[in-house]
């Protein structure tokens, strides 16, 4: 259930998710350890899997003041920028808060919250949802992004999915060995409206491993 208190005030969002109605959708939140880690581009893939693959009626709310899908609706479906639009049987919501993701949760059997870069105000939000999939750059130069998030992380360590794109080999080693975080590489995929055979293994795996036991 969505429990906020003011419509127009976002922060006081919660999810019961101990009183979950067993109507409200699946919710998956995507969110990463800074810019540039392709948190956007995973919540596209896991979006276009579950609507092509497990034929869920799927959305994805863009949370607060991102401008990604903004320019996605103006190319993929003409739009202004701003309403809802729908591309290859998902719907997508720019700019989304709590009044978005109340009407949502009762519309769809799954909705992704792409948060983009997890910040401080949107960590609760995140640590309440069903499935959480966090993406990091192991790159040296982009490191510090996930150990400034260290404290958030050792709360959900056992439950969250730990995804990365960036990084070497012994990068996503080390940070195991020295974090016991176990990072998943994530499969190259150009184009994330296309799931191919890999991609859809590697989906399926997160989804059935993480989807609650109701579903």
């Amino acid at each position: 259930m969505l429990e906020t208190a003011d419509e127009g005030d976002t922060s006081m969002v919660r999810l019961d998710t101990e009183r979950r109605d067993a109507a409200d959708a699946v919710t998956i939140g995507v969110a990463s350890a800074g810019e540039g880690c392709g948190a956007t581009h995973f919540a596209l893939l896991f979006a276009n899997y579950l609507a092509a693959v497990e034929r869920k009626r799927t959305a994805v709310l863009e949370w607060k003041e991102q401008t990604a899908f903004g320019q996605l609706g103006k190319i993929c479906a003409g739009e202004n920028g701003l309403d809802p639009f729908s591309v290859l049987g998902v719907d997508y919501y720019p700019q989304s808060g709590a009044r978005e993701l109340g009407r949502c949760l009762k519309e769809y059997q799954v909705l992704l919250l792409d948060f983009g870069s997890l910040e401080e105000a949107d960590a609760p939000l995140f640590f309440q949802c069903g499935i959480c999939c966090f993406l990091a750059s192991l790159n040296e130069w982009k490191i510090g992004g996930l150990l400034c998030r260290r404290q958030w992380i050792l709360q959900g360590r056992k439950q969250w999915n730990y995804l990365m794109v960036f990084g070497s080999e012994e990068a996503r080693r080390e940070v195991e060995r020295r974090y016991h975080l176990a990072f998943q590489r994530i499969p190259f995929a150009p184009d994330a409206f296309s799931i191919g055979r890999e991609m859809a293994a590697f989906l399926s795996k997160i989804w059935e491993r993480s989807r609650p036991g109701d579903q």
